[in-house]
């Protein structure tokens, strides 16, 4: 699937305890690209592919391969990558992609997202077998994970994921909104909910799995209230 993202972040200074129910365990990790780690879109016999590989085969290292739908492997060769070549390209994570593997609910979902510009970006998810989910996280995103714990509550005809962060980024807590416009606000909130929105980066995912809240300085407070 690929769509165009389009969200509003917050940071929760307060959440009611009695608002944590029914919460999906999300276990989630980011890929960096290097020279050992490569990820790559390319078409070839009128067929889209997906390809993450890290080290040398021969040598123990990690493969992984999965067909995705052509127009979208030409659309990601356009847009998020610098290939002359109109039908294979490299991802690069230092050009503001995010390459994120999820596991939840015993699925897997590989997710790639281009550059955010004001509050949007590119995104394209496809679902991958559950066992190369958690190879993945136990291999290429080893030291790059989030662990967190999502609830979401409707109010207002909006959706409030809530992430509560566990590990290297227990204490925080934030909140996505996800829009179909950007022009859309989100100025209310449900009742006990004290929080603001933020646009710095530091506050992505991908931004925490690399430089994790335990090790700020100056850590914002969130507190769950009884």
């Amino acid at each position: 699937m690929i769509n165009k993202e389009i969200e509003r972040k917050f940071l929760v200074s307060q959440v009611p305890e009695s608002d944590l129910v029914d919460g999906v365990l999300f276990r989630q990790g980011y890929i960096v690209t290097n020279n050992k780690v490569l990820v790559q879109v390319s078409v070839s016999d009128n067929k889209g592919h997906f390809t993450i590989e890290s080290g040398k085969k021969d040598r123990g290292g990690q493969y992984f391969s999965y067909p995705i739908p052509i127009d979208q492997a030409y659309l990601m060769i356009e847009q998020l990558t610098d290939s002359e070549d109109k039908e294979h390209g490299y991802l690069h994570t230092a050009d503001d992609i995010s390459i994120r593997i999820r596991v939840a609910d015993d699925q897997a979902f590989l997710t790639i997202k281009g550059p955010r510009i004001g509050l949007s970006c590119l995104e394209v998810e496809f679902a991958i077998p559950m066992i190369d989910g958690v190879s993945i996280l136990d291999s290429v995103a080893d030291a790059k994970q989030i662990h967190k714990v999502r609830y979401t509550k409707m109010f207002n005809d909006f959706a409030f994921e809530l992430d509560v962060f566990d590990l290297n980024n227990k204490g925080l807590i934030l909140v996505e909104v996800e829009l179909e416009d950007e022009n859309i606000q989100v100025d209310a909130y449900p009742e006990g909910w004290v929080m603001k929105e933020v646009a710095d980066k530091k506050y992505s995912n991908s931004y925490l799995a690399l430089h994790p809240y335990f090790k700020w300085e100056d850590k914002p407070k969130c507190l769950i209230v009884s």
